[in-house]
This record gives structure tokens, sequence and C-alpha cells, in this order.
């Protein structure tokens, strides 16, 4: 990005990234490579089946979802399940999910 808050036009941008974010887990460092990486076409199935296994209020919040940017914004949010104790991230570097939450805690 320029100084001028544009971007350049040069500059080369990979759509999609993942840098960052483990592929498995579906979690990353940032919540913008968060998003790019669940946009990805090959994602859409994975999100599709994980509306199907979601219940109750959370299912609602996905389910206003209008598209697959709005369901990745969604999902790339920070929530209980990726904190223990309400204050401590399971995992410093991966704090941003866009699969389903692990239920178990990252290794370290």
């Amino acid at each position: 990005m320029m100084l001028n808050g544009c971007c350049e036009v040069s500059a080369q941008n990979s759509r999609f990234t993942c840098e960052g974010c483990d592929l498995q887990s579906g979690c990353c460092s940032f919540y913008e490579h968060c998003v790019a990486c669940c946009m990805r076409p090959d994602q859409k199935q994975i999100l599709l089946e994980m509306i199907e296994t979601t219940s109750g209020h959370r299912l609602r919040q996905i389910l206003s979802a209008t598209d697959q940017f709005e369901l990745c914004t969604l999902k790339c949010r920070t929530s209980s399940n990726s904190v223990h104790s309400e204050n401590k991230y399971k995992s410093e570097a991966l704090k941003y999910c866009y699969k389903q939450e692990p239920s178990h805690p990252f290794s370290r």
C-alpha cells in the first residue's frame, strides 16, 4: 500500500493467500489471511459440511451470512473455543480459524 492509501498497481498480490496459516487446522496468524484462505474455491465443501454440523446460536450466526465472504469473516473471528480460561489463546500464533473449532488445545 502506498502512503496515500492506494494499492500499488505494479505490486504482486496473491489471491487467497494462506501465508501464516496451518492448512490442517485451518487456523492462521492474521485475520485477513484467515479470510483469504477460507475464500479459496476448494474450501466451499468444507464450509458446507461445517454448516451441517453446527447448531444453536452459532448456527443462527452462520445462516445470517449471505455469501462465502460473509461466512469466512464470521468463522475467522476469535471465539471462546480459541481460548483457555477466557484470557489466553490456545495458540498464540494461530488465533483465527475458518475450519470447525478444535475441541482440543493446539500443540505448543
